[in-house]
């Protein structure tokens, strides 16, 4: 095994682990939250708005595409 391979395995492990911990935290019960989970979710609030956020905005920008192909559409049997 390469430096390169076990890096990016590593990597992938602790990334994992990271998801895996920030998932665990949100899913739990208010009431069975513990000081590390409420650190947990201080620390991914941000990120978690920060990803609201670039998904409205891609929404929004697929929603116009769509009805901008249905405008042409119609705007084609109109025509016709």
């Amino acid at each position: 095994m390469t430096r390169v391979h076990l890096r990016n395995v590593l990597v992938g492990l602790l990334i994992t682990l990271v998801v895996w911990t920030f998932y665990r935290a949100n899913a739990k019960d208010p009431t069975e939250v513990t000081g590390l989970d409420r650190m947990v979710l201080r620390v991914s609030a941000p990120l978690d708005r920060a990803f609201v956020v670039v998904f409205s905005a891609w929404v929004t920008v697929y929603k116009q595409w769509l009805y901008r192909i249905d405008l042409k559409e119609e705007n084609r049997r109109l025509a016709g």
